[in-house]
């Protein structure tokens, strides 16, 4: 994914944490409230991990957070696990953290009444989820904030989102007509993608016959590609593609 990109742009984690804390208390501390759109594995839990221990250490104004759906049976799923996977904390608990269901509420206005945060999926906001209808909620409230956390496929609300401003007029699907943006939009890169380098480095410690490269763009596989085959020169590096037959051997 960032076979493209220079490492020394992306951000670390604690750095886009920090930055994460600052813009949202902004938003909190003048009533309104954010909605992060997430998938329900791996950026889910990451992000609601992230967003305690920041209220924890008194870096994130401390307001209640909504989860819910197929999210929450997965952070069951890494608690019940949390002792057979290399952890940092082995005794955290994602069940530990107060949680409120959206589920459970029939108004979406109840979530403008107090500041809050709301963790839902899709992580695209695709069409019929429960992140596409809030966002269409969000949209229309000037002190709240639709905060991004990750990838954006071109095709879906959730790129249309992450790249308006106020004022904009978008369309978020076909034969829906155009909603203009009121509420603020950030942009922030919690990726759970490896840098370049680190991938060069699985190369190096395998020392396969084959590699073959997939899922980037084509631009990050032209990088990839010939950072392989300059550094590993017996070494058979092909692309995939649906359709395309790789003969290894």
């Amino acid at each position: 994914t960032y076979g493209a990109t220079d490492s020394d742009l992306l951000l670390d984690w604690n750095s886009e944490s920090q930055r994460f804390a600052k813009e949202a208390n902004n938003i909190l501390n003048n009533g309104g409230s954010i909605l992060i759109p997430v998938f329900s594995l791996g950026k889910m839990q990451e992000m609601l991990g992230t967003i305690w221990q920041l209220m924890l250490k008194r870096k994130l104004t401390n307001v209640d957070i909504y989860t819910g759906g197929l999210s929450t049976k997965i952070n069951r799923a890494y608690d019940y696990n949390r002792f057979t996977v290399r952890r940092v904390d082995e005794e955290f608990e994602l069940s530990s953290i107060p949680q409120k269901d959206y589920y459970e509420i029939s108004n979406p206005e109840e979530f403008f009444k107090h500041p809050c945060i709301v963790l839902a999926s899709s992580g695209m906001m695709i069409k019929s989820t429960a992140s596409f209808t809030f966002a269409k909620r969000w949209l229309k409230q000037k002190d709240s904030a639709i905060f991004t956390v990750g990838y954006m496929a071109e095709d879906t609300p959730g790129y249309i989102i992450a790249n308006s401003e106020r004022e904009d007029k978008i369309q978020l699907i076909e034969l829906d007509g155009p909603v203009e943006v009121n509420c603020t939009i950030q942009n922030f890169k919690f990726s759970a993608h490896a840098r370049r380098e680190d991938l060069l480095k699985i190369v190096d410690k395998l020392k396969p016959d084959n590699v073959i490269l997939t899922h980037g763009d084509e631009e990050a596989l032209d990088w990839m590609g010939s950072a392989i085959l300059k550094k590993h020169k017996n070494v058979k590096v092909s692309v995939a593609a649906v359709g395309k037959e790789l003969e290894l051997f």
